[in-house]
């Protein structure tokens, strides 16, 4: 049996349908995280081929969707022996099973779950077969257990075994002898060898027990007979005694008086409670008024503080407005000395520029030829970008587009390939002189191709075959190539594109166009332009030209060019003028650095100045609020009500205090009160007891006297015989079955030897089968086996083993998960194909560790289906095999 593929819908967190497909040979991992469905989808695959479709039972009412009334739907597709089997069942709603073989129904309902058994081997009514897939399905948490074979497993190991080493003692014919002869001793005696309960042993034992029973019963009855007489009347004596009247009496007056001293007790004490209760209020109203009269007195002091703190910095504010009358008074002189100097630099650069001028204009004359040439460049660049962009706005292919066509492809593809793949395959073959045609395409001498849609096969003209596929499948194809369709269709209308060659040849003319852009901004660069055009720059350069050609009209105008002066002379006095600014800006940044000190000192002392008076507001705002609580006409008073109230409070608190000591000393101590509460409870269960003794006196007087009445006349002699001679007989059986025990403990011993004497014959296979695997974890280790194929001790190096419960939860894992694909690897050698299903196992492995378990997983997946479920996708990256995803 392998799995193909697994669909769910009403499945725990899988509400909606859901898919896991692409399962096929050798190792396939489903990687996803915590809570993602994995154990559930495993536990599904275990319903549908475990449980009855019509069960009610509690695990499968567990796996439906909470929240929702849908039922638990399942379908697994799997193969075995060389046919495609699907079986699909709905559990607690609408119940169903459908099986189906190549497409064709092959039952349904309990046909169909009784079918799916006979084809994978299955005992009928099973939870989970141990014949095999109890071995090799792992369910989250037991892959730390060594598989444990129960006797369905047992018996197709032995088998196993036995078509390799033939039938030895301690094989599957002596297990089953085994097994009889523990079916018939477990009838007979427990494995303590006490007799089983509900069996002939135990039967004939209960009776020779009830037999016995009745026997000393009798026998009781008659030695009780005579005893009774002499206890009745040592009982009639003892009632005299204890119903004296006199004692009576006494001991109810005592018990009244211990009752009325604890009662006057109790209540002395509830009369001190409430004392008590009256001097811890006055103390709490004394201490609230306290603490009002602190808060007057805190809110007084802080009053007066703040009246002095703001006097002060008043005063401090005044004297920083005259530090800053004087700084101001200091850089208002500076910035007219300043001031002045800064109308002779501004002269001197007035001439300066005149002189620029005119040395500006005769290089300008020099320079406009080259302006021309430039702007000759410019403009010619600005047309180019122009065309350039203009094409790039055109073509909108750009790489996102050609991406996205290559996804739609990729999914068209993979579409058409799992239809293909899903779909069942028309071959056709025929003669040259037969001319077929499949959907009106002429074929060669043969040919084979996926029925993804409705197929018409004319054969020469004489018939005429049509192929359909299941309606279901083809609508969700032709639905899924329809929107695929849609969006290519959306894409290349957004590009202008008429099919998908033409967005390609699209795609690499704007890859031309945008090497020329790359190109084009070069020289941009390379021209020093700095804009996305050179527009600007055009229409500077012309500004330039126009305003030359002006200026250069302008000056010349009325003036001969021998009158322009030479630039031998202009640059003279342009050094004289440089020499006589330098030294009035050397002045000037003297008197700039004395302003910037002054400059520094008023904002500093106008900082100061708006801290003190801010400090002010909020001490002024907040000296109002205080008066508000306690205006100064009143501060006196209210403070001194308040000291009298403190007195008023304490001198009450003292008198109930006072009070309080006085009342204690008249009330008995807790000790005394506990003893007469002692004294009370002694005397009442006294009379109790008292009155008990002689209800149960008067009871027995009466039983006695009826026992002895009626005990005369039963005849307990000859029962008594009788009873006697029937427990002999029940004895003699007894001993039959216990001698029939121990004969067949005996057997069941020797044949058991004689196992043990073979075992490792019976485990050898197991072993062989075992040792590429343990290599490939333990090289060189060997497994030491024990009763019924479990693991006893790893043996690694020396002749000692290491016993199998000391070793580390990370390495039992590893073994457990070993044997079991030994295991498997041995069942399917004989014919038993069965996949191994692992969920969440390898938990506690390291990183070398695991790496080498993935390589004894693979060895497995080359002869079986191995399906790993995990939650660690990093860790079992390194795996290999076919990787597997929940849609």
């Amino acid at each position: 049996m392998n799995l193909l593929h697994v669909r769910v819908e009403g499945v725990g967190r899988f509400g909606t349908p859901t898919l896991l497909e692409g399962l096929g040979p050798g190792v396939n991992i489903l990687s996803a995280s915590n809570e993602a469905g994995k154990s559930t989808l495993f536990r599904a695959i275990r319903t549908c081929v475990f449980e009855r479709h019509n069960t009610t039972r509690e695990d499968v009412k567990r796996l439906a969707t909470d929240g929702l009334s849908l039922p638990v739907a399942i379908t697994l597709g799997f193969e075995h022996d060389g046919e495609t089997y699907e079986i699909s069942k709905t559990f607690l709603r609408a119940a169903s099973a459908t099986l189906s073989r190549g497409g064709t129904v092959l039952a349904r309902n309990r046909d169909a779950d009784e079918r799916l058994w006979e084809i994978l081997g299955i005992k009928p009514d099973t939870r989970l077969d141990p014949a095999a897939y109890g071995l090799l399905w792992v369910e989250q948490g037991q892959s730390f257990e060594v598989p444990e074979p129960s006797e369905g497993a047992a018996s197709v190991l032995n088998s196993v075994i036995q078509q390799e080493v033939g039938t030895l003692v301690g094989g599957e014919r002596a297990r089953l002898v085994l097994e009889d002869i523990r079916e018939e001793l477990g009838k007979l005696v427990t494995d303590g060898g006490k007799p089983k309960t509900g069996g002939p042993f135990h039967a004939v034992q209960k009776h020779f027990e009830s037999i016995e029973l009745q026997r000393i019963e009798a026998e009781s009855r008659l030695a009780e007979l005579d005893g009774n007489l002499e206890k009745l009347a040592s009982l009639r004596a003892e009632w005299t005694r204890i119903s004296d009247r006199t004692e009576t009496e006494r001991l109810a007056r005592e018990l009244n008086e211990a009752v009325r001293q604890l009662s006057e007790g109790e209540e002395a004490m509830k009369s001190l409670q409430r004392f008590f209760d009256d001097e811890a209020q006055a103390l709490k109203l004394r201490e609230a008024q306290m603490t009002r009269l602190e808060a007057l007195r805190n809110l007084a002091r802080r009053i007066d503080e703040s009246r002095n703190r703001i006097t002060g910095l008043k005063a401090s504010i005044q004297s920083l407005q005259s530090d800053i009358a004087a700084a101001v008074l200091a850089r208002d002189g500076a910035l007219a000395e300043r001031n002045a100097i800064d109308s002779k630099i501004n002269e001197l650069e007035t001439r300066e520029q005149v002189l620029q001028r005119m040395a500006g204009l005769a290089e300008k004359l020099r320079q406009r030829d080259e302006i021309v040439r430039r702007l000759g460049l410019l403009t010619t660049l600005d047309r180019k970008l122009k065309d350039s962009a203009a094409a790039l706005q055109a073509n909108t292919v750009d790489e996102a587009a050609i991406t996205s066509l290559a996804a739609l492809e990729r999914e068209s593809e993979m579409l058409r390939i799992q239809s293909d793949a899903a779909a069942a395959r028309l071959s056709v073959s025929f003669s040259e002189s037969v001319q077929i045609t499949v959907n009106g395409m002429a074929l060669g001498t043969s040919a084979e191709r996926a029925v993804t849609e409705a197929l018409t096969v004319d054969v020469g003209g004489l018939a005429t075959i049509t192929v359909t596929p299941p309606h279901g499948s083809r609508e969700q194809a032709d639905a899924a190539s329809a929107g695929l369709a849609r969006k290519l269709k959306t894409l290349l209308e957004r590009h202008r594109a008429a099919s998908a060659d033409e967005l390609r040849m699209l795609r690499a003319e704007r890859t031309s166009l945008e090497q020329t852009a790359l190109e084009l901004r070069a020289d941009r660069t390379v021209l020093g332009i700095k804009d996305p055009t050179p527009a600007a720059e055009i229409a500077r350069l012309d500004a330039q030209l126009r305003l030359i050609d002006s200026e250069t009209e302008r000056q010349l105008a009325g003036i001969a060019s021998a009158d322009l002066p030479l630039p031998e002379e202009t640059a003279a006095e342009r050094e004289t003028l440089l020499a006589q600014r330098g030294g009035l800006r050397e002045s000037r940044e003297k008197i700039a650095g004395f302003l910037d000190t002054k400059n520094a000192r008023l904002s500093g002392l106008n900082i100061s100045s708006a801290e003190l008076a801010s400090e002010i507001k909020v001490l002024e705002s907040q000296l109002a609020g205080d008066l508000t609580s306690l205006p100064d006409d009143r501060r006196q008073q209210e403070i001194a009500a308040a000291e009298r109230d403190h007195e008023d409070k304490a001198a009450e608190h003292r008198a109930k205090a006072l009070l309080l000591s006085e009342k204690r000393a008249n009330v008995p101590r807790q000790d005394d009160i506990e003893s007469r509460r002692i004294r009370a409870d002694r005397l009442q269960q006294a009379t109790i007891r008292r009155n008990a003794a002689m209800d149960a006196l008067r009871d027995q007087i009466a039983r006695l006297e009826g026992n002895v009445q009626s005990a005369g006349g039963d005849g307990l002699g000859e029962k008594v015989a009788e009873l006697r001679a029937e427990g002999a007989l029940a004895k003699r059986e007894i001993e039959r079955h216990a001698e029939r025990a121990a004969t067949l403990q005996l057997l069941r011993k020797v044949i058991e030897d004689a196992y043990d004497k073979r075992r490792e014959e019976l485990t050898a296979p197991l072993k062989r089968h075992l040792r590429p695997f343990l290599g490939d974890v333990f090289p060189r280790a060997e497994i030491e086996m024990g009763e019924g194929f479990s693991v006893s001790a790893l043996r690694r190096s020396g002749p000692a083993g290491e016993v199998f419960d000391k070793l580390s939860r990370g390495t039992q894992e590893q073994i457990a998960v070993l044997v079991r694909l030994a295991m498997g690897a041995m069942i399917r050698d004989k014919g038993h194909d069965v996949p191994i299903i692992l969920d969440d196992a390898l938990v506690f492995s390291d990183d070398a560790r695991i790496e080498q378990m993935f390589d004894a997983i693979n060895r497995a997946g080359r002869n079986q289906q191995v399906i790993v479920l995990t939650c660690r996708a990093r860790s079992f990256a390194s795996l290999g095999g076919r990787n597997l995803r929940i849609v």
